[in-house]
């Protein structure tokens, strides 16, 4: 039983609620935060929606989507490495 209002409510031990606020930084009072979980999901639409499409991806395709970090990290390795290159390229000359 849960307490809303002035009223008593049953609920399922399954149930979840996600509220989302778009305030950059919310304040709750100290008995609010004692009760919930808050998140600060500060992320651009972009990133939110290639998150969506990964967690897709990795349902339709687990295999598909993990070569797909698996480039994305190569591809990282491999802009740290040509940085490097660069470096020494540009010190010896």
């Amino acid at each position: 039983m849960v307490n809303i209002g002035a009223g008593t409510v049953e609920y399922n031990e399954n149930f979840k609620l996600y509220l989302i606020c778009n305030l950059s930084n919310p304040h709750y009072t100290p008995e609010t935060l004692t009760k919930i979980t808050l998140l600060n999901f500060t992320i651009t639409p972009q990133a939110a929606k290639d998150q969506m499409v990964s967690i897709l991806a990795k349902e339709e395709d687990e295999a598909l989507e993990n070569e797909k970090i698996r480039l994305m990290f190569e591809s990282a390795d491999n802009v740290l490495q040509l940085a490097k290159v660069e470096r020494n390229v540009l010190h010896l000359l």
